[in-house]
This record gives C-alpha cells, structure tokens and sequence, in this order.
C-alpha cells in the first residue's frame, strides 16, 4: 500500500477519490506517481488518487492482472448503487 486508505470523512460531500492497482497506476501513469493525480470514469465527476495497492488475480493466477479502482461506497451516487444492487440480486 502506497498513500492511504479512505477515511470516515469521504462521503458524497468531500472529494471524490479512489484507490488504484498497481497495474492501474502502471498502465496511466507510466513512471510517474499517481498519488495526487486525477482521472475520470467517462462521465463528468473527476476522482484523485489516494492510494495504490497490490494486484489481484480474478481469472487464474497465471493471468495478467487487470487495472482496478475501488471507490468509498459512501461516494458512489445512490442511482449506481441501486443499479450494481440489481445486477447483482439478478
């Protein structure tokens, strides 16, 4: 772990941050360090990067890892959490 973890005061009133794999901070921000820096999930709400973690393997272990972000749930609008709910209890 790189950073820091989310904390109590990250809900949908502060800033919006996300924790990233390792392959995630590799693949967009070669050689630099992505603490600190700001992406978009192809909408208009902006995230800063707070931490790095390691890869996990959710194929086989012999797979490449794929770039991950983990966003607070205290973050993530209502609508998206009904929706993830839903495909989820489908």
């Amino acid at each position: 772990m790189r950073g820091r973890f989310f904390d109590a005061a990250e809900d949908v009133s502060a800033r919006n941050v996300v924790i990233v794999s390792d392959t995630a901070a590799r693949q967009f921000w070669p050689g630099l360090d992505p603490i600190g820096k700001r992406m978009s999930f192809g909408n208009s709400d902006t995230v800063t990067v707070v931490g790095v973690v390691g890869d996990i393997k959710l194929v086989t272990l012999n797979a490449p890892a794929f770039p991950q972000t983990y966003e607070p749930h205290s973050q993530i609008p209502d609508r998206l959490r009904r929706c993830r709910k839903k495909t989820i209890g489908s």
